[in-house]
């Protein structure tokens, strides 16, 4: 991959402002966009979204590699991505599973509420239990 630097990653990017985003790893910068959120973009994907209502967007871009899952899982604190059989699933901390419990599998798109325990994918909703 040729050397990116910070104007080449966030030139497409809903970047307020370029002088307030800062690198935080390799190809990757954190810049809040134009509804003041904080978002973590690896190379030129938003991966994280964080937004003000406390709930978080996940987003792979199709872009499923190793890097892309480690910025996911570093940048945020509501779970982890991991992979299984060549599918990518989602695991919520502090022992919350899916009423089933079967695995979640992680959606590009998929938004995960913490605090009120469920996650919207784009065409439904998952309500998530503790056991």
């Amino acid at each position: 991959m040729p050397y990116l630097t910070k104007h080449t990653i966030l030139d497409d990017a809903d970047c307020n402002d370029f002088r307030n985003a800062y690198k935080v790893g390799h190809n990757t910068y954190s810049y809040k966009n134009s509804f003041n959120e904080r978002v973590i973009r690896y190379c030129f994907t938003d991966v994280l979204i964080f937004h003000r209502d406390g709930s978080i967007t996940f987003n792979s871009d199709g872009n499923r590699t190793q890097t892309t899952k480690n910025r996911m899982n570093d940048y945020q604190s509501c779970g982890f991505v991991y992979q299984l059989k060549n599918k990518w699933y989602f695991k919520p901390y502090y022992g919350i599973i899916q009423f089933n419990r079967e695995p979640i599998k992680f959606e590009d798109g998929m938004k995960v509420y913490p605090q009120e325990e469920k996650i919207v994918y784009l065409d439904k909703q998952l309500k998530l239990f503790e056991f």
